[in-house]
């Protein structure tokens, strides 16, 4: 849904096309016809916000109205929930970092393990991957399904009317606009990172949240900061060595909880793909 919301109408030409996410339609269409459904059983439930579908679409209380409407769950939310969710350990690093993903993962099983809930539920095929991985490597049976089906199995037993209403729900809007990076010169896309690390103010508040300094103890060179120093090195001129580019931007999981904590309004994670790009095309790495 990222995709094609927000990146496919820049690159494609002539993309008209207007996209949502499932959860979207649903939750309208319960709330304008007035549905509601019975599970039939009672269950305890948690959801896992995935990144993307809450920090940069906002889909976050369609979610909530949609378990509302299904008689017999109870949802009992994880300390972090909506934008300020945690990272379930995947976008791109199970592939290129598995150990690290599986740090970050664990550190959200955790979490979601102490809501008591007999059922996780979330709304991401690479989240369902990584924590029933999490889950599994502690020992802990739970049931780590898509809400879809949830939703399935309460639509098969039939539907209730109530009122029906037009709402509308709140669309959270977290990130900064990012730089417009389409159709850059390898020169070009340097001086835009370069301009944009220079606003970094090595605060270190993007630090606190970012899960993968957390799952490699707090090492400034993992950190969301360490990233940022190293892409404006990188652009910089200044010599830096193939090995720490791969080991320093392939370790971030792209979850974007950075974003939401600078104070200068950086769009951390899109930087730090462009800052992968870089190094690529400029044969800093291979």
């Amino acid at each position: 849904a990222t995709a094609f919301r927000l990146y496919y109408p820049e690159f494609v030409d002539g993309w008209d096309i207007e996209c949502y996410h499932f959860v979207e339609v649903v939750a309208e269409r319960m709330a304008e016809l007035g549905l509601k459904f019975d599970l039939g059983r009672k269950i305890r439930v948690t959801y896992h916000d995935p990144c993307y579908l809450a920090r940069t679409l906002g889909v976050v209380d369609e979610i909530r109205f949609i378990l509302s409407r299904i008689d017999g769950v109870e949802l009992v939310e994880p300390e972090r929930r909506g934008i300020f969710t945690g990272c379930s350990g995947d976008g791109g690093l199970e592939l290129t970092q598995p150990p690290v993903a599986r740090k970050v993962s664990l550190d959200r099983v955790m979490e979601l393990k102490r809501t008591g809930a007999s059922l996780v539920l979330t709304s991401c095929p690479a989240c369902i991957l990584m924590l029933r991985t999490g889950f599994d490597s502690i020992g802990h049976r739970i049931e780590v399904e898509d809400l879809a089906s949830l939703i399935a199995e309460a639509m098969a037993r039939g539907s209730e009317n109530v009122e029906s209403e037009v709402k509308s729900f709140k669309r959270y809007k977290v990130f900064p606009k990012s730089p417009h990076f389409d159709s850059l010169s390898l020169e070009d896309l340097s001086k835009v990172l370069k301009m944009e690390t220079d606003r970094c103010k090595k605060c270190g508040f993007c630090n606190v949240e970012c899960p993968t300094s957390k799952a490699m103890n707090r090492l400034e060179s993992r950190s969301s900061r360490g990233r940022i120093t190293l892409i404006n090195s990188l652009v910089s001129g200044d010599p830096v060595r193939p090995r720490e580019v791969l080991d320093r931007l392939y370790t971030c999981v792209l979850c974007g909880r950075c974003s939401q904590e600078c104070p200068a309004g950086l769009h951390v994670q899109e930087l730090i793909v462009y800052g992968r790009a870089y190094a690529i095309y400029s044969g800093t790495v291979p």
